[in-house]
């Protein structure tokens, strides 16, 4: 079973991503104003996003579950912030 979650572009906002990521969110989002983000969605786009950024918008237990699998998960191939941002 996979786990799904609409993530609108207003709480995204909310989290003050810099522009170029926000931007790049918006693009996924089309008219409807979310994402529905999916495991799936996720991996097809991790070289795309600053998931390090990201995780703020998990709750405790979910950012704790992501860092459990995200070094072997995303490892090197991670963008930081600083390169994602320019």
């Amino acid at each position: 079973m996979s786990n799904s979650r609409r993530l609108y572009a207003s709480t995204v906002k909310e989290k003050e991503p810099c522009q170029g990521q926000y931007q790049l969110f918006l693009k996924y989002c089309g008219d409807n104003g979310y994402i529905t983000i999916t495991d799936r969605w996720c991996r097809s786009h991790a070289s795309e996003f600053d998931w390090e950024w990201a995780k703020l918008l998990l709750s405790e237990s979910a950012r704790e579950s992501y860092d459990a699998v995200a070094a072997w998960t995303i490892g090197g191939g991670q963008r930081g912030r600083e390169q994602s941002c320019q």
